[in-house]
């Protein structure tokens, strides 16, 4: 087993990026044919060479999971500086900012693709589906989403700004004088709430980012049944939950053994 998962023609789709909620279809093999027949082997069977083949099993599959990256803050993807004078978080133009739904999909991309409601909160908040699933990379907590959401509300807002200044000159309401001064200061003040907007966003990634996985770890550290955590393996599978709650259970699965061989 350990040789087919070290061979190039197996390893080149292990290398290649795929959606960060998938499982390759051979990992699906190993995950599934432990869960199918370790029940039923522990329980009938007490056979030392089997622990240690599903041993194996398991640190393959933890070894090839864990060379993935869930990190919702994807690398070289900074979130930019816009102002040195941000609003506060809390601010309401802040806030208006990160629970916008002008410029969003009314669901985010897993739940799309599971055909599952999904709620919206704010930015940098996953959706109540991929939270229980354990996924840190739903699209309300995307950086690239996040910044271009910002944009499309700059320009909207920009546009607007723009023509009632224009409307106010025309009509002798606002000096010809006065324009670029009052659409320097619309810009400043959009910016100053974006800036506002991009820090509560990270905070409330730091916040969130980790939850579910570090519930699923405690569930799983306090497990002693080695059957059930494999069922849960299998199920979670099915149920599409993300690969690094699986590894999570995987590697409790590879404690537990390690103590009996």
């Amino acid at each position: 087993m350990l040789l087919l998962l070290n061979s190039p023609s197996l390893s080149i789709g292990f290398i290649f990026p795929c959606p960060a909620w998938c499982i390759s279809s051979f990992r699906l093999y190993i995950l599934a044919t432990a869960a199918a027949t370790a029940p039923l082997a522990l329980l009938l069977s007490f056979d030392g060479n089997f622990f240690l083949q599903l041993f194996l099993w398991l640190s393959a599959f933890a070894a090839v999971a864990s060379g993935f990256n869930f990190d919702p803050v994807h690398p070289g993807r900074i979130l930019p500086t816009v102002s040195s004078t941000p609003l506060p978080v809390t601010d309401g133009r802040v806030t208006k900012l990160v629970q916008d739904l002008t410029n969003i999909t009314p669901k985010c991309a897993r739940c799309l693709e599971m055909g599952v409601s999904c709620t919206f909160h704010e930015r940098g908040v996953p959706c109540a589906a991929c939270a229980v699933l354990g996924a840190p990379d739903c699209d309300w907590s995307n950086p690239s989403l996040f910044i271009l959401s910002l944009r499309q509300s700059r320009d909207s807002y920009l546009r607007d700004e723009r023509d009632d200044l224009v409307r106010s000159v025309e009509t002798n309401v606002l000096p010809h004088s006065h324009f670029d001064r009052e659409y320097a200061r619309s810009q400043q003040w959009f910016y100053d709430a974006a800036q506002g907007a991009i820090t509560r966003f990270l905070i409330n990634i730091r916040a969130t980012r980790n939850v579910a996985v570090d519930g699923y770890r405690c569930l799983a550290a306090s497990a002693t049944n080695i059957p059930t955590l494999l069922r849960f393996i299998e199920l979670g599978i099915e149920a599409h939950i993300h690969p690094l709650v699986l590894q999570v259970v995987g590697e409790r699965v590879q404690d537990l053994l390690a103590a009996l061989l």
